[in-house]
């Protein structure tokens, strides 16, 4: 799996944690100058911005956020 592939899927498991926490999508892959945001959240009480880094594996990325 190349880089880009394990992002995308770091990103899934991810967005899915948060919205099994029930937060809601606002926006993905927001690029401003000097950089992205990978996902943009919110909840009821929260505007969450997340950068997913993939270490080693999507398993250990999985086992980390669960």
């Amino acid at each position: 799996m190349n880089k880009r592939s394990q992002g995308n899927e770091g990103e899934e498991i991810a967005l899915q944690a948060y919205l099994d926490d029930g937060y809601s999508l606002l926006d993905r892959n927001y690029t401003i100058r000097g950089g992205e945001i990978d996902l943009i959240v919110q909840n009821k009480d929260h505007l969450v911005f997340v950068e997913v880094k993939v270490v080693d594996s999507i398993e250990d990325l999985h086992n980390y956020i669960t």
